[in-house]
């Protein structure tokens, strides 16, 4: 990184084992479920959707646990600096505390040479979801938050691009986009464990990084797409 003049920073997620999203899911009592209906609900009508939201219950935690540092964890990191004007990615992958020592490790190192270091919605996801799970796994990790903001040096392109808004998420691929700085694929691939065709989105990352080898591929390969749209973003916003 010696000659780097930035560092791109992005994390991709999946829901723990089912073994263990297991002990920690918890379906809603009767009770419970009907003190959030509407209570012009009749009686039968609460008791037919508590037996609906059973079956749906389980996939819907599932569904939504790759977003929680409780219920997921890091699947891959990926990490981009430009290099005589060409960008370098590198893809982290592997057990979870490899990934984060790794991760961590490069985050110190530019830290250290003064280089800005950029992420997408990294404010609010991708270094919360980082420094929960390396808490979880007892490994130290560098001080990326001063209080309640980022560090000098740390950039977040979503609050930059939302600064004097009442905005407080925009999609890395609608600023791209918007941008002329690319966009997300579109394309859709079978799952083959779900025999389910999905799009190649951040939701589906961790259902495409545990299937096929070529699957796995599609993953990494839009990991790397969204490292270079993250670069081109900060480069024509002139954060760097």
């Amino acid at each position: 990184m010696t000659d780097a003049t930035y560092l791109i920073v992005d994390i991709e997620t999946g829901p723990l084992p089912e073994a263990d999203l297991r002990e920690i899911y918890r379906e809603p009592t009767y009770e419970e479920y009907a003190g959030k209906c509407d209570k012009r609900w009749k009686p039968e009508t609460v008791a037919a959707k508590y037996e609906e939201s059973k079956i749906t219950g389980w996939q819907d935690f599932v569904d939504k646990a790759a977003l929680s540092p409780l219920t997921g964890e890091v699947l891959a990191v990926g990490l981009a600096s430009e290099v005589g004007g060409k960008l370098q990615p590198r893809i982290l992958t592997g057990p979870e505390d490899a990934i984060l020592m790794a991760t961590w490790q490069a985050v110190e190192q530019a830290m250290e040479m003064d280089v800005k270091i950029i992420g997408h919605n990294c404010e609010k996801f991708d270094w919360p979801f980082l420094i929960r799970r390396s808490w979880k796994h007892g490994i130290d990790c560098p001080d990326v938050f001063r209080g309640r903001w980022l560090t000098d040096g740390l950039i977040d392109t979503q609050s930059e691009f939302l600064k004097g808004t009442g905005d407080r998420y925009v999609k890395l691929d609608v600023v791209a986009r918007f941008l002329n700085c690319g966009g997300k694929p579109e394309e859709s691939h079978l799952i083959e464990w779900e025999g389910i065709e999905r799009k190649t989105t951040g939701e589906h990352f961790w259902r495409y990084f545990r299937d096929t080898p070529a699957n796995r591929q599609i993953a990494i390969d839009y990991l790397v797409n969204d490292l270079a749209m993250t670069a081109k973003i900060a480069k024509r916003m002139q954060l760097v």
